[in-house]
């Protein structure tokens, strides 16, 4: 196990001033839980079906600087079917490639909800674990209303620990850490989670009880399985779950010395900028939060093999995902958050779906329960000017793919 006593290395960034949003709440949660998938119900006299390529083009139409999106489908014999369309930078001829990796944000989630799988399956953690028995170095600082949280309720948002959906949760945690912080990036998220779990929950949220999102909560996650196997998390996401599955370039983000193609943007259709992590501080905190889906870029092509195996998972196939993590989705009920997914099952194709925003790109995947479909669709702009239109692009162009080929 790791010591959890604070070393901090030198030399290291004092605390400043952090202004820049990480941009990783879920774009759409909202939508996801009310309207996403609605397009199997829909009237026959509703948007016509469409394919990826057609999504990806339209995607750009509405003002996206570049899309992929992608397609699997269930039989063996049909291959996925891919669409690009636009440009990888504003301002530059450079067009979006097939083989461009993409931040894929908060879908991220469900790989660290299966490395917690890993460590349950092999008698290391149970799904009841406590936080006071996963981090017992961090229990005498902890409140106590967190200390019976389990790794069930961490992953289900359960746990009432502060969201990190913005700037201000962010400045509270710089403004309240004392001295430097270490450049390791696992002594900085157990930094992070020695200071977090010493915060009062989310206002009105029984931790335990009452569902709030928390990208703090997946991050303490992040922490414990460090804890636990004494190895960096996004070690942990190669050796044990992007070789088994058979991913080709498992970990890539900025923050890791990757030189990445495609560049996000944020704004409104017509008033878009690229982004960029000009301040150290902001590589720091954007790094360390990478098990909530911050900073993991992949490609179309490791990211489809993800969604691949959940499909035969759910058609009965054996797979190399974590047995307790795929019974935990087949137990899923309607409207319910877990393992990083949300339920579908009131539609006439139920699925697992979620979605992300982070580095100024938005993300939005589907599985289909019955095995027979799976797709995502990858945008290199994320929100801004105060209008979901990129989320709500993404949600309408998802239900047309789907009506397209579950046809």
């Amino acid at each position: 196990m790791l010591d959890l006593s604070p070393r901090f290395p030198q030399p290291s960034f004092h605390r400043r001033r952090f202004l820049a949003a990480l941009g990783i709440a879920p774009a759409c949660l909202s939508g996801l839980l009310t309207g996403c998938g609605a397009g199997d119900d829909d009237p026959p006299s509703g948007p016509a079906g469409i394919s990826a390529q057609e999504a990806a083009n339209a995607a750009v139409a509405q003002g996206i600087v570049g899309a992929l999106c992608q397609y699997i489908d269930g039989k063996a014999s049909q291959p996925p079917q891919l669409g690009t369309a636009g440009f990888r930078r504003l301002g530059q001829a450079s067009s979006v490639q097939a083989t461009d990796p993409f931040a894929i944000g908060s879908t991220t989630k469900a790989m660290t909800a299966a490395l917690a799988a890993r460590l349950v399956d092999s008698g290391r953690l149970q799904w009841e674990s406590t936080l006071e028995q996963m981090l017992p170095a961090l229990a005498a600082g902890m409140r106590p209303v967190y200390r019976t949280v389990t790794l069930r309720q961490l992953l289900a948002h359960r746990s009432g620990l502060m969201a990190f959906q913005g700037n201000a949760d962010v400045q509270a945690l710089v403004n309240g850490l004392d001295g430097d912080i270490p450049d390791d990036v696992a002594m900085q998220r157990q930094l992070f989670a020695r200071w977090v779990l010493s915060q009062a929950p989310i206002a009105g949220i029984r931790p335990g009880v009452d569902y709030a999102y928390s990208n703090g909560g997946y991050t303490v996650v992040g922490a414990i399985l460090e804890a636990q196997t004494g190895q960096r998390y996004e070690d942990l996401f190669t050796a044990q779950l992007a070789r088994p599955l058979g991913m080709q370039n498992p970990w890539r983000d900025p923050f890791t010395g990757d030189s990445l193609p495609v560049a996000g943007h944020f704004g409104s259709p017509g008033k878009l900028t690229a982004y960029q992590l000009s301040d150290p501080l902001s590589s720091i905190f954007t790094h360390l939060l990478a098990p909530a889906g911050t900073s993991l870029h992949l490609s179309a092509a490791d990211y489809g093999l993800w969604l691949q195996w959940h499909m035969r998972a759910m058609a009965g196939q054996s797979t190399p995902l974590p047995a307790s993590y795929l019974g935990a989705l087949r137990a899923a009920q309607d409207e319910e958050y877990l393992m990083g997914w949300i339920a579908r099952k009131r539609v006439a194709t139920p699925m697992l779906a979620h979605d992300g925003s982070t580095l100024g790109f938005q993300s939005l995947a589907w599985v289909d329960l019955d095995g027979q479909g799976a797709g995502h669709l990858w945008a290199n702009c994320a929100e801004g000017g105060g209008s979901p239109w990129v989320s709500t692009a993404l949600i309408g162009l998802m239900e047309r793919m789907r009506r397209h080929y579950r046809r």
